[in-house]
Parts: C-alpha cells; structure tokens; sequence
C-alpha cells in the first residue's frame, strides 16, 4: 500500500468507524453494543458484553464521540460487571470459554 492510500485509508477510517460503533448499539439496552452487526448469538435477555462495550466505548472516546448520555449509559452498563471485590466480570463469557480455556 502507498503512502497516499494509506493516509487516505486511515482518514476514511476516522470518519466511518465511529458511526458503525454506534449503529452497533444495543436498541433495547441502554450502554450495550453488539458484538456482531448481523446480530448477537445470546439473547438480550442474557447479562452479557462486557467486552464489545468497553472497546465501543474507547473507539467513541479516542474519536471525540463520546457524548455525556451515552457515557453516563457505557458506564452503568459496565459497572453491572463489577464483583464484590472490585473487580470486572463477564460470566457468560467465562462460561462458555471454560472448556477452551481449560485445554
């Protein structure tokens, strides 16, 4: 690739990750994204996410997207994750990696 496409591409980029970051957001759960754009495997009535949240939620703020409401939601959202113990958890993930992990 040359240098010319490059800057191109990266420039496309910064103008178009940000809007299919957010049309990745959950309709029905305010602070959730999605985890693929043709839709997610578990239900939205599964606690789950943690993941593609937080990582939509860094794409928005090194872009400058990040407005106030939708910050506020990202937030709770992730918070729902944290244990007793301050830590960050997504039990569904941990569930269903387990046999993977474990070989």
């Amino acid at each position: 690739m040359q240098k010319k496409e490059f800057i191109s591409f990266v420039l496309e980029l910064k103008d178009r990750l940000p809007i299919f970051v957010k049309s990745m957001e959950n309709s029905t759960i305010p602070g959730k994204y999605k985890f693929s754009y043709s839709g997610d495997v578990p239900s939205d009535n599964l606690h789950w996410g943690l993941g593609q949240t937080t990582f939509a939620a860094r794409i928005l703020y090194i872009f400058g997207q990040l407005e106030e409401t939708v910050k506020k939601d990202i937030v709770k959202y992730i918070q729902s994750f944290q244990k007793k113990d301050g830590s960050f958890n997504d039990d569904y993930v941990t569930k269903s990696t387990f046999l993977l992990r474990t070989l």
